[in-house]
């Protein structure tokens, strides 16, 4: 007697050939380890395909490389695309459905090149669309032969991801001390093929182990962060090593949908005592002397504000040429659009620039604060601050309504042409995840401070008038940020 099969679509789709074929093998594996017949082949010579069946499932898999040179891309994969493309995406096109994104990096991550992807995990977690990050836990940096491990920057964005979006943002590491760069040594390789292969068996109503899988990744996360934050943080808010099997669990119902009161969740940097905060120097706060760099350093001495991160944010100095070059390429661009804008870039700061940036080699460097990151209790106090020292801007009186909620200070302190490029936007969503934008706790505002560029590196002029540039760069810093600063306007954003 034939018995019907109950059959289900899946579509892999990835960064180019290599992301989509790859993962359909690890399913094909998962498969075949679950005792179910698989076959695998080359539709039209080149797009991977695989069917899996087992005794009342049949599961038809098909890959696509280099997303939008197809055609028949889904809409909603589209848009969500224009935050940055991942490595690998899983729609069931049956229903439409994204069930979710990987992205992949081997490269070895230190400093802030973690964050640099995290714009794009940001934006299909906005979609509604599920991620997971596989990073080296331990990886050699080729410049000086030394094993390097990630900062947790990454563990803190997707955790205050899951809480805003009530679904699974997942940090999974690879390699180890004694095998670095080994996709096949530490626990994340397989755990990310685990939970692959789980999402399916849950898609089409078949028992697995998905709610485990999530709840030990989580704490594999949790643990990453309570073995760091003591490295990156000077300041950190309320945190119990002993309850990381109590976040774990209340992060684990918020991934299948359950209400957790979310007061009883880390991260809350509205609730940091001053008593915690550091002690500066007065010498330790700002190294370009600009009216509004002067204003936060006074802020910060007078504990209104506070340095988290541990360790100085120091650019990378130019040439005392290349400087002078890119600061008259940003008055130009503003002498352009000055109809538009609050002001005429200054050229008195830019030669403030060269002078007080100046190095003993000779070169420039962009660094106004000594650390790029300022967490104010209050915007209240950064927007007087503001006020106060930046007199030629227009700022709307409905600025007001926020000065109860805490603020952070982002300085881009970079002279380029190209706005927020890598890793700066990634940075910044990171940022402004991570210290509560989207926390219902706190709401922080966000404040992107960018000294040294024009308002036009992040426009284009059009007929009558100027408009955002159409790029992911732009998109992030459209989708994170409240209030920007550049050189010659002060751009009001979209308060939530």
């Amino acid at each position: 007697m034939h018995t019907h099969k109950q059959t289900h679509r899946l579509q892999v789709w990835g960064d180019n050939p290599f992301e989509s074929q790859y993962a359909i093998d690890d399913l094909v594996s998962s498969a075949e380890e679950s005792g179910w017949q698989v076959y695998s082949d080359f539709a039209q010579g080149f797009i991977p395909v695989a069917k899996l069946e087992n005794d009342s499932m049949i599961v038809e898999i098909e890959g696509f490389g280099y997303y939008r040179q197809w055609k028949h891309l889904a809409r909603d994969l589209d848009t969500i695309l224009g935050d940055g493309k991942v490595d690998q995406v899983f729609i069931y096109p049956d229903t439409g459905k994204i069930d979710f994104a990987i992205e992949d990096s081997s490269a070895t991550m230190t400093g802030n090149q973690f964050q640099q992807r995290l714009e794009r995990i940001a934006g299909f977690a906005i979609g509604g669309v599920p991620t997971a990050y596989l990073v080296p836990g331990f990886a050699v940096k080729a410049a000086d032969g030394g094993i390097r491990s990630p900062n947790i920057w990454a563990e803190i964005t997707a955790l205050q991801l899951m809480a805003a979006t009530k679904l699974p943002h997942l940090v999974f590491y690879f390699g180890s001390r004694e095998n670095p760069d080994d996709k096949r040594a530490g626990q994340g390789g397989r755990a990310l093929s685990a939970y692959r292969w789980a999402r399916l068996l849950d898609h089409i109503g078949l028992p697995n182990n998905l709610v485990e899988l999530v709840s030990s990744q989580i704490k594999v996360m949790l643990k990453q962060i309570a073995q760091r934050k003591q490295i990156l943080f000077d300041v950190f808010p309320e945190w119990d090593d002993s309850l990381l099997e109590h976040y774990s669990m209340m992060y684990a119902k918020l991934c299948l949908g359950h209400d957790v009161d979310v007061d009883g969740l880390p991260f809350n940097w509205s609730k940091v005592p001053k008593s915690q905060y550091p002690a500066i120097g007065e010498k330790e706060v700002v190294n370009i002397q600009l009216p509004l760099a002067q204003a936060m350093g006074r802020d910060i001495l007078d504990c209104k504000a506070y340095f988290p991160i541990a360790g100085k944010s120091v650019g990378r100095p130019s040439s005392f040429k290349a400087m002078k070059d890119n600061l008259t390429k940003q008055i130009q661009a503003s002498r352009a659009a000055r109809e538009y804008l609050d002001r005429s870039y200054s050229v008195d700061e830019a030669n403030q620039l060269l002078r007080e940036g100046g190095t003993p080699a000779g070169n420039v460097s962009p660094t106004v604060m000594e650390k790029g990151i300022i967490v104010y209790e209050r915007f209240r106090d950064f927007r007087k601050s503001l006020e106060a020292s930046i007199g030629w801007a227009r700022f709307s009186p409905g600025l007001q309504r926020f000065d109860h909620r805490p603020a952070l200070v982002f300085v881009a302190g970079n002279v380029v042409q190209q706005f927020l490029r890598d890793p700066f936007a990634g940075m910044l969503a990171s940022y402004a995840i991570s210290f509560g934008a989207w926390d219902p706790r706190q709401e922080t505002v966000v404040i992107l401070y960018c000294p040294w560029q024009s308002a036009m590196v992040a426009h284009t002029m059009k007929k009558n008038g100027i408009e955002p540039r159409k790029s992911k760069t732009t998109a992030a810093w459209l989708r994170f940020t409240d209030l920007t600063i550049f050189n010659d306007a002060v751009i009001e954003g979209g308060f939530r």
